[in-house]
């Protein structure tokens, strides 16, 4: 299965048998939020810049760090993996050289034990005044309490670990972490809880995939509280049964061992910390780049490769929805499994790569939504950390036409964010296992994409996600289908607006009601339309725009700071005879900043223009600013 498209597109897990030849890419992502309409309904939101509305749990010390204070035999030894696990990495590199989809990096190994670890207020192990042996690690009582085991678990010249706990029953009260080296130099991911726990069946407890650390040894720490436990109940536990080697890849995809180099991508890749080389405002870029997350995941014992971006939704809710592709993730248990790390560009223009245990990280995520017909999944993660940026989007087909520029930035073979740009095109052939509308198809002329790419979202110049990457079309006989620099291919992404209506019910809200006025709300068109206005001056301070009592059924006025000096006139028009949009047209004599905000009653579709602080507004003539009619 050769990683783009000849006659069609393959990938592991739902994809594998439709697919063939896919190689993937990834995303552009942009700045703030606001929300347009399309044709037929279709909505749309413009981006903006969020503060985090979910945050993820702040990193704490594991409460005793059992297993890096005791001198004891780890729970498990691995030698090197082209030691013992030659197959495995056979495996790996014959999927990754063929170009198939989504990249491996990563598989499981067996620790050759199956220990239950039981959490027996009465068991021995914890009525000990010091801590004592218990299940391969080592158990203790905390100050406050708390029911602790540790443990450890050594492979020989890994890159990063995960470990997997199944039979998994736990109480919500309890915090896991997992830890590597011996102190404040180690690499510290937790506390997490049992949200990130797949059930597996009745009776039989669950799975949980804890998130990476760096090699070579990966040490874990669970504490249950007393308090959560109930006489009569089964004792909380789980059995800790395998690690996860992940590795880095080599420029032919190939691994040897955990120590492997960095790879070096094609030529025509560009570092997207090069903004002298990017066509976009290095303001934009710099904003696009927080939205994007490199995602690693696990799906049946094999760690994968892909990129993500946080998307926004008509409320503004700040939720962290998460937009990647079905054949990277399908499951509950593979979005239980991620890992999205965040910021993950190089040290300077064609920089080194950071260190992933530096970076910001999302560690679980509940799968919303996803679909093979468009290639898409929705996700929503379980914590995001503060600053980030939600893109936009647009469920309107007739903004991908012909000829429209396109822009992305990913995570090519899991390196740092490289950026690409292509255009839209309506000649190429397409693969028949991706065909059109569901699927665009567009031709690169900057940078490339390649394995660990996919899913990354495709925007337009205007900062709206409009699909997310699938993988790549030849075009002709001599076309290199495993080369993201050879420019004879098409890219091909599934298509945002095929896939609007599946997501609609998280992303585009509902209806809001009849538009009531009020001394800040103006209704208009029937009352069919809402209108709010919010301001800010240089010193600070913050207010409501106040409506004049004057007004039509299509035009109002606002004043800012006194009755009788008003600010704005503001008009929405039913233009549905001419271009099958309502418009909205609005004047304002100030240079303070203010948001102007018009929500349409029936279809819950906002609209939302700004005007920066110190700046002399300009007038608003937006003839396409609702698609809504009639």
């Amino acid at each position: 299965m050769p990683s783009r498209f000849t006659s069609g597109v393959t990938t592991e897990k739902p994809w594998s048998d439709s697919m063939k030849n896919l190689r993937l890419a990834s995303v552009l992502a942009f700045l703030m939020v606001t929300v347009l309409s399309a044709v037929a309904g279709a909505q749309s939101v413009e981006p903006l810049l969020f503060a985090a509305a979910q945050r993820s749990r702040p990193t704490e010390d594991p409460p005793l760090r059992l297993a890096a204070q005791k001198v004891l035999t780890p729970f498990a030894e691995l030698d090197k993996a082209i030691v013992e696990e030659g197959q495995l990495l056979a495996q790996i590199n014959r999927w990754n050289e063929e170009g198939r989809v989504p990249t491996k990096n990563g598989f499981s190994r067996s620790l050759g034990k199956r220990r239950p670890v039981s959490f027996r207020p009465g068991a021995s192990a914890w009525a000990a005044a010091a801590a004592a042996p218990h299940a391969g690690g080592w158990a203790a009582k905390s100050a406050t309490g708390d029911l602790v085991w540790g443990a450890s678990v050594r492979v020989e010249g890994s890159y990063r670990l995960r470990l997997r706990l199944t039979q998994v029953q736990l109480p919500p009260a309890a915090r896991l972490w997992i830890y590597s080296g011996s102190g404040e130099s180690g690499e510290t991911v937790g506390p997490f809880g049992v949200e990130a726990m797949v059930a597996t069946g009745a009776g039989k407890g669950g799975e949980l995939w804890t998130p990476s650390v760096a090699g070579p040894v990966a040490r874990i720490e669970v504490a249950v509280p007393i308090s959560a436990l109930k006489a009569g109940d089964p004792a909380p536990g789980f059995v800790l049964d395998e690690v996860m080697e992940i590795v880095k890849l080599r420029p032919d995809w190939r691994v040897e061992d955990g120590s492997v180099a960095q790879s070096e991508l094609g030529e025509c890749v560009i570092d997207a910390s090069c903004s002298n080389s990017i066509p976009l405002n290095s303001a934009t870029l710099a904003l696009v780049q927080r939205s994007v997350a490199a995602l690693q995941f696990v799906s049946n014992g094999v760690s994968f490769l892909c990129t993500g971006s946080l998307m926004a939704d008509i409320a503004q809710s700040a939720t962290p929805f998460l937009w990647t592709a079905n054949h990277c993730i399908s499951s509950p248990g593979e979005a239980a499994s991620l890992e999205a790390f965040w910021d993950y560009t190089s040290l300077g223009c064609n920089g080194p790569d950071p260190d992933l245990g530096g970076l910001e990280r999302s560690f679980s995520s509940t799968l919303l939504s996803t679909g093979a017909a468009s290639d898409f999944t929705l996700l929503q993660l379980n914590g995001i950390p503060n600053g980030r940026v939600f893109l936009g989007w647009s469920a309107d087909p007739a903004l991908v036409s012909a000829g429209t520029q396109v822009h992305r930035v990913s995570h090519p073979q899991g390196q740092a964010q490289r950026y690409s740009r292509s255009t839209i095109s309506s000649s190429v052939l397409a693969c028949f296992s991706a065909p059109q509308p569901q699927f665009l198809y567009h031709t690169t002329n900057l940078g490339g994409t390649f394995g660990g790419s996919s899913g990354a979202a495709l925007l337009l110049p205007t900062g709206q996600l409009v699909g997310q990457l699938t993988g790549g079309c030849p075009q002709n006989a001599g076309t290199d289908p495993f080369d993201g620099c050879d420019y004879d291919n098409a890219e091909v992404d599934g298509s945002f607006a095929a896939s609007f209506s599946s997501v609609a019910q998280f992303i585009a809200g509902a209806p809001s009601g009849p538009c009531i006025n009020t001394d800040t709300d103006l209704c208009l068109n029937k009352d069919r339309f809402k209108v709010e206005v919010d301001w800010r001056t240089p010193a600070g301070a913050t207010g409501e725009g106040q409506v004049v009592p004057f007004r039509s059924d299509n035009s109002g006025l606002y004043y800012f700071f006194n009755p009788s000096n008003w600010e704005m006139l503001i008009k929405v028009l039913d233009g549905c005879s001419l271009n099958g949009r309502y418009w909205v047209f609005f004047a304002a004599t100030t240079n303070v900043e203010f948001t102007v905000k018009v929500t349409d009653s029936q279809s819950g579709v906002v609209k939302q223009y700004f005007n920066p602080l110190g700046q002399s507004a300009d007038a608003v003539t937006d003839t396409a600013a609702f698609a809504t009619c009639p």
